[in-house]
């Protein structure tokens, strides 16, 4: 039996990735990110063993590469993940904490914390009262190296990057910027038959809202991201090189009409609440 280990790493269009994993697989065990849960991947490595993962198909969540050690050789496995414009990725993950999280809205203090927070501040150091912050440190790396929460802010290095590239060649991985390329790619390695999902913001953060200094100040903190974002998109266009240009064309033909059919359910069952009152 093999096993789907879908290293999900935030602010890396991994909620329309989620819906894709649900279309396409029944059994899946969602790890947890809260330290005291016995699902937080730390505590899965602690405490599991072979069976942990037995009656599962996937395994998904925010965890760092090296999971799959529970499953001692007993069954096939392989990562799934997607990688992202660094800079990206760290506006988005600042405008979410501040505006969107579900989380902070209901923590007044650090809904408040956050709200007189600079976007270099927030760069700059290690803030422990933001749940998961030490990840704008070259988070990408953290999560593919396996180092995770390991190494203390800004503490990365270039042996880190090294393995983080080295697992990445063993991993199937898409790319935010190029997501529908994506998910004919893992399509085409028999990851997914369904690759339909209703319309999430994939990439929709702009790099042309920023000052010069902002900019620098986010390659500064995520130089080894920088690296292996490079690095991952030259191997995906490697990879992904013989896609037939009739099949993303086709592709993007039916999720429009898909993307339409979902939007109207969406009005129809609106408007027959109203009705109800």
């Amino acid at each position: 039996m093999s096993k789907l280990f879908f290293l999900h790493i935030p602010k890396n269009s991994g909620t329309s990735l989620n819906q894709i994993v649900k279309k396409n697989y029944s059994k899946i065990f969602k790890t947890s990110w809260k330290l005291k849960s016995d699902k937080h991947f730390q505590n899965l490595l602690n405490n599991g063993d072979v069976h942990t993962f037995s009656d599962f198909e996937v395994v998904s969540g925010h965890y760092p590469y090296g999971l799959d050690r529970l499953c001692e050789d007993q069954f096939e496995i392989t990562y799934l993940t997607m990688l992202r414009d660094p800079i990206k990725r760290a506006l988005s993950g600042y405008n979410y904490l501040r505006k969107d999280s579900k989380y902070v809205k209901s923590d007044k203090e650090l809904e408040e914390y956050l709200s007189n927070l600079t976007l270099s501040s927030f760069l700059g150091q290690h803030h422990q009262k933001i749940p998961n912050h030490i990840y704008i440190d070259n988070g990408q790396v953290r999560y593919l190296s396996g180092i995770g929460e390991s190494k203390p802010f800004g503490q990365l290095s270039s042996d880190d990057l090294a393995l983080a590239k080295k697992n990445l060649m063993f991993t199937v991985f898409g790319i935010t910027e190029k997501f529908n390329q994506s998910m004919l790619y893992f399509k085409s390695e028999g990851i997914f038959r369904n690759i339909l999902y209703a319309t999430q913001k994939i990439g929709t953060v702009s790099k042309q809202n920023i000052s010069k200094q902002d900019g620098l100040d986010i390659r500064n903190r995520n130089i080894l991201d920088m690296e292996l974002y490079d690095y991952a998109l030259k191997l995906f266009n490697e990879r992904t090189n013989e896609i037939n240009p009739t099949d993303q064309t086709i592709y993007k033909y039916k999720l429009n009409a898909y993307q339409l059919y979902i939007r109207g359910k969406a009005i129809v069952g609106k408007v027959y609440r109203y009705l109800l009152g």
